[in-house]
């Protein structure tokens, strides 16, 4: 199980890749593997913009955790899971609801940017972004409504990139904080395994260095983190 929350967040950003990169299927039902016809929701999705502010005096009660060179708040009704399996990755879970959970992961954005095999096959796709974080916020942002003769076939990739990382999503933000920007998902109801995450660029993190969020929460958790994070 909980190598399924920690897959759920980093393979859509290498999955993206190579379905939508190899796709040549023409058949209507695959066509989240066959650009560019936007003819999902998804491909419409543009995030909202969202500034966190940060906060000392909060209502809930909380606990302090540090984690991969920074600190932030969590509800106290979380402890630390004992089934961490690597330095990389930490899991929470509820003492109140054995349901609720919440997972930090720090990961390299070399699995998006350095795939030398990926790039050769997929030139005009990595032609869009130089980094992890061009890419999520390319992702986030664009839409088919902006697409003219003038725009790069690299960002008609990162709009068909939606249909397939958007599926089980029902809206999509951009959050802004002190010294860092998050992208997140908020998953539909029918999705099991996550209600929400996030993909998470801070200033005070490593060089090529970013953090994934997944929650399986039904509070406020992931607001309380980023309100208080340093």
């Amino acid at each position: 199980m909980k190598k399924c929350f920690l897959v759920l967040c980093l393979i859509p950003l290498c999955a993206t890749c190579a379905f939508a990169l190899d796709g040549t299927l023409s058949d209507f039902s695959h066509y989240r593997s066959s650009p560019f016809q936007w003819v999902y929701p998804e491909y419409f999705y543009k995030a909202d913009i969202v500034s966190v502010k940060s906060k000392s005096d909060l209502k809930e009660s909380v606990t302090r955790i540090e984690f991969f060179g920074l600190s932030a708040c969590i509800p106290d009704h979380y402890v630390k899971s004992s089934q961490n399996i690597s330095r990389k990755t930490i899991y929470y879970h509820s003492k109140n609801d054995k349901n609720e959970m919440f997972f930090l992961a720090i990961n390299d954005e070399k699995i998006i940017t350095n795939s030398k095999a990926a790039r050769e096959k997929s030139k005009d796709f990595f032609s869009a972004f130089s980094s992890a974080e061009e890419f999520h916020n390319k992702v986030f942002s664009l839409t088919p409504d902006v697409i003219d003769e003038t725009t790069p076939t690299g960002d008609l990739w990162m709009i068909h990139a939606k249909g397939m990382l958007f599926e089980d999503t029902q809206r999509i933000k951009i959050i802004k904080g002190n010294r860092f920007t998050a992208y997140a998902r908020m998953f539909k109801k029918e999705y099991p395994r996550l209600t929400e995450d996030l993909t998470f660029f801070h200033k005070q993190l490593p060089e090529n260095k970013f953090l994934t969020m997944g929650f399986r929460t039904h509070d406020n958790t992931p607001d309380i983190i980023l309100s208080t994070i340093q």
